[in-house]
């Protein structure tokens, strides 16, 4: 899967705050999340989800940005998104239960 540091400080109510999905949330509904959610870098450069692989489940991009890129059969990329923080990834297949159908890599150090 990706390459990653050592694991960061938890997320905290006010970054959840900043990311779109959870807009509809109240600070105590948000509060939930906290316990359960891992924060880690990936640095630049580095592979944040492969395409075809099983998800981390729903993944925050907190800081940074991240390229989403198309790999075909014979090797090549197509980029086809990039996702500046805050924003959320990975969504879909966690609730399809499927495998991301992207590569995402970090463009700049990410905090997920």
């Amino acid at each position: 899967m990706s390459t990653t540091v050592a694991p960061e400080p938890p997320v905290t109510v006010q970054e959840l705050r900043t990311v779109d999905l959870f807009e509809e949330l109240d600070d105590a509904q948000l509060a939930e999340w906290v316990p359960v959610a891992r924060t880690y870098r990936v640095p630049a450069g580095e592979i944040i989800a492969e395409q075809g692989e099983e998800t981390r489940g729903l993944q925050l991009l907190l800081q940074g940005d991240a390229q989403a890129t198309i790999i075909d059969e014979a090797g090549t990329s197509e980029p086809v998104s990039r996702h500046k923080a805050p924003t959320w990834m990975g969504a879909i297949a966690t609730l399809t239960e499927g495998s991301l159908g992207v590569r995402m890599r970090a463009e700049h150090d990410c905090r997920v």
